[in-house]
């Protein structure tokens, strides 16, 4: 199982993923393995594969402000024993701001990996976001030109739009 501590994902979130894990460990074959790794920024083998593993809480401490999925993978892989069957349960919302889990996803399918993903959704806040300016690419000194925003909201609100040029 490989667990995503990333300041992105509410803490409850782990909760919800250590009881599916129990649940898992409940229902496994006596003579499967499981075990964990955390992750952010840096991975953590939080427990080696075993077959008595039973998460109670997580112990691992992360540096949350990055997410490298990829790494995490690298260190799920590396951590299984050797002649077993070999599937890996992500639980991320997927927002990697470091390596490349698509190429590390790709070099587990080679090496016939599994990955299941449960993606978790964290709850927006009261956000606004401006997703697009659009601006002509030429125009003349003092002509009168159109600036398009598109602006999107988690809530519906008001809002002031301020266009700057040179702090002005």
């Amino acid at each position: 199982f490989v667990l995503d501590r990333s300041d992105s994902l509410p803490r409850e979130a782990t909760e919800t993923f250590l009881q599916y894990v129990r649940d898992a460990a409940d229902a496994k074959r006596p003579d499967d393995t499981l075990g964990m790794v955390v992750f952010a920024k840096e991975s953590r083998i939080e427990s080696l594969p075993s077959p008595t593993f039973v998460p109670m809480e997580v112990h691992s401490v992360t540096s949350g402000s990055q997410t490298d999925i990829a790494g995490a993978l690298r260190l799920a892989m590396a951590a299984f024993p050797p002649g077993s069957g070999k599937r890996i349960v992500l639980f991320s919302d997927g927002a990697e701001n470091r390596g490349k889990a698509l190429e590390e996803a790709r070099a587990a399918a080679a090496a016939r990996v599994a990955i299941d993903v449960f993606k978790v959704i964290p709850p927006l806040g009261d956000e606004v976001l401006v997703e697009n300016v659009v601006v002509p690419s030429d125009v003349k000194r003092g002509e009168a030109f159109n600036v398009t925003t598109i602006l999107r909201s988690s809530v519906t609100q008001d809002a002031a739009l301020t266009l700057l040029e040179n702090g002005e």
